[in-house]
């Protein structure tokens, strides 16, 4: 049986709005936190982000949470996303799944693929929510199209099984096919290996061509607006 993502942190994973932690960029925490203190969004989250992995500092959720919670009031979709993980596991705020499917949403709504995916696995596992899995496809392909492997692979058993979405082996195989190659997504190599060896040769061929329709659309999707 294949282990399903989790909902996790967008704080280093995400790769929609990935959290630039100071280290990497060779800022070192004292400017980092004299940016954060002028009210400096993008400093603020990754001051969150150091504070929550321990990156250089002891591992403080209330430090974390904090920031976040500065960078979030201003509109900055990492951190709202971030804010809500940890309301998701009760770290530095408290434990309050409403609370983070509604930091989620407004992450979402800010383009983040990371809450986009915390929202489909929510809805997929009725976690905090009822479960409804139309639902969760909806959020699935907002955050495939933003470039989140996890949930490419999600849609691709959402199809696979026609579990709130209609029973299509040939989009399957296109999700998983864009995950596993573009992506390097472990379980979507699996089921990839698998749908090959048990679909007939038209399956196999419109999900090349789904896939290849897929590519174009996260391509599409990754444009700025003009």
């Amino acid at each position: 049986m294949l282990a399903l993502p989790r909902l996790r942190s967008l704080g280093l994973t995400a790769l929609a709005c990935l959290c630039a932690i100071a280290a990497n960029a060779k800022e070192s925490l004292e400017t980092l936190r004299a940016k954060a203190d002028k009210g400096e969004a993008v400093a603020q989250n990754e001051l969150g982000c150091i504070y929550e992995n321990g990156e250089g500092v002891k591992v403080d959720f209330d430090e974390a949470a904090k920031w976040y919670r500065r960078a979030a009031d201003q509109g900055h979709a990492m951190a709202q996303g971030n804010l809500g993980y940890l309301y998701l596991i009760g770290k530095g705020v408290p434990l309050d799944k409403a609370a983070a499917l509604q930091w989620w949403r407004k992450s979402a709504a800010g383009g983040c693929g990371g809450s986009m995916f915390n929202l489909g696995l929510s809805y997929k596992n009725g976690d905090g929510v009822e479960k409804n899995l139309t639902e969760a496809a909806k959020w699935f392909r907002a955050a495939a199209l933003a470039g989140e492997a996890d949930a490419l692979f999600n849609l691709g058993r959402l199809h696979e099984l026609g579990d709130g979405v209609e029973k299509d082996l040939a989009q399957a195989y296109a999700y998983y096919k864009v995950a596993a190659l573009d992506y390097d997504h472990h379980d979507s190599k699996r089921r990839l290996a698998a749908l090959l060896k048990a679909s007939s040769f038209i399956i196999i061929t419109k999900g090349d061509i789904a896939a290849v329709a897929l590519k174009a659309d996260i391509a599409a999707a990754k444009k700025p607006a003009k």
